[in-house]
């Protein structure tokens, strides 16, 4: 997985954009969340707080308002300003503006995977004025050979990014245990089998200001196509000692 912070293509690198390399390991989780999710219409805003020196991303889904946050959160800040407000849609290869494709019969991309990055280029790609890239976890095409990571955050609670199709939280180990026995599976050698081609444990806790290239250099990765039992017995190893 590349950590590559910049890999524009020509459109972008005429326009000169501001990059903004996405390395917190929330920041990458959450704008992978976006990607597993595949929403089929989105909103993109982009929020900036001069005073502060911050911003923040949300990404909504509009068919069922869930929300990815990217960032630092300062909605509540008093010089808050939308810098960007955008509805895009599913597209082959991205997410595509909507209004734009709408109006001019065009489709410039405003979130798209390239290469080992995931790009979103407010207000898209063709006038780009700020670009952030993130390494490319999810959406790779194929939904069996997507990843999954399971960890636990700063309060204790179980996470996982299964990039087959989101991100899930729970409370308690027996809550991620029938999280697992639910998940399709078949029967092979007289065992229950998940199909997960490549899944790792990250050891330890997680917190918000963590870089996703040191948590993954410490993650362990699981057996191929496991049983349930086998992915709790490994969680139980590396994440029931806090």
């Amino acid at each position: 997985m590349s950590m590559a912070i910049w890999a524009g293509g020509p459109d972008l690198a005429k326009q000169g954009p501001k990059a903004r390399g996405i390395t917190r390991f929330s920041d990458v989780v959450n704008i992978n969340a976006f990607i597993a999710a595949r929403p089929g219409r989105a909103r993109v805003t982009y929020k900036t707080s001069r005073l502060a020196g911050l911003w923040q991303l949300d990404l909504e889904d509009l068919e069922d308002g869930e929300r990815w946050a990217v960032g630092y959160y300062i909605d509540g800040f008093e010089d808050k300003t939308v810098e960007y407000d955008v509805y895009i849609k599913l597209d082959w290869g991205g997410y595509v503006d909507e209004e734009l494709g709408r109006r001019l019969g065009r489709t410039p991309y405003v979130i798209w995977p390239r290469g080992g990055l995931i790009f979103v280029a407010l207000p898209h790609e063709h006038e780009a004025d700020v670009v952030f890239t993130a390494p490319r976890v999810c959406g790779h095409g194929d939904i069996l050979s997507e990843p999954v990571f399971i960890w636990r955050d700063i309060v204790g609670r179980f996470r996982v990014l299964e990039c087959a199709s989101g991100l899930y939280k729970f409370e308690a180990l027996d809550e991620l245990e029938g999280w697992l026995n639910e998940q399709k599976r078949a029967e092979e050698h007289g065992h229950d089998v998940i199909y997960w081609l490549e899944w790792y444990v990250i050891p330890g806790t997680i917190s918000g200001e963590d870089e996703w290239s040191s948590a993954l250099m410490r993650a362990v990765l699981g057996k191929r196509n496991p049983s349930p039992n086998d992915v709790v017995e490994l969680v139980r190893k590396h994440l029931t000692y806090l």
